[in-house]
């Protein structure tokens, strides 16, 4: 790709930072010429109502160790410090004001591509940052590209869309692994030591409450 020296920007709630987005993550960086990559863990993500049992120290701490074979890559914790909920449009601006004069690009999967024109200041992202989606599933480019001419036309937004998928597994699946105690195999090495080592995600007997057992 043409951006060079850019700044990339890939957050989510990492609840816990698993496999799939150490794949995304290698993608991505592959794609562009990157400077470096800000993986941005959310403070209270506006899209997700239910609350974690993990701290958000202890989400950003997975990542810091998930994230150790990417040398482009590091965890920056401004959606926990800024505390409240967690927009995208502040994270962009606040990068464009650490960074002035790098091109940023923000990654996004292709569920939240889809909907991003519903985000909150949506014209203030797409007049800071270019947007690279990563298909999901690979049948759902007919979809894609419609959204891609929608926010050009509408908010003269430049998106790059790619092909790989990345390991098809979510971190709701891997939290409840976790408590019933069956696997740690969609986990990076060092993050499933974490989770051992602080008893994270234990499981919930019959009264509600967790009972660590690592």
């Amino acid at each position: 790709m043409s951006c060079r020296n850019a700044i990339g920007i890939f957050g989510g709630t990492f609840d816990p930072f698993h496999l799939g987005h150490l794949e995304a993550l290698k993608h991505f960086e592959e794609k562009f010429d990157f400077e470096k990559i800000l993986v941005v863990p959310t403070g209270i993500p506006p899209h997700k109502m239910q609350k974690s049992d993990v701290s958000a120290e202890d989400r950003l701490e997975m990542v810091r160790r998930g994230i150790q074979e990417i040398k482009t890559a590091e965890a920056w914790d401004f959606e926990i410090r800024n505390g409240g909920k967690s927009y995208s449009y502040r994270t962009i601006e606040e990068a464009a004001k650490n960074w002035p004069g790098k091109e940023l690009i923000f990654f996004t999967g292709s569920d939240m591509f889809l909907s991003l024109h519903t985000w909150k200041y949506p014209e203030r992202i797409f007049s800071l940052a270019k947007i690279a989606v990563f298909s999901r599933t690979g049948t759902d480019f007919n979809d894609l590209n419609r959204q891609k001419e929608f926010l050009r036309k509408t908010y003269r937004a430049a998106c790059f869309l790619f092909e790989e998928k990345p390991i098809a597994v979510s971190s709701t699946e891997i939290r409840e692994q976790l408590r019933n105690r069956q696997s740690f195999e969609y986990l990076p090495a060092a993050v499933a030591e974490y989770i051992k080592e602080k008893g994270l995600y234990p499981p919930r007997n019959d009264d509600g409450r967790n009972h660590p057992v690592y």
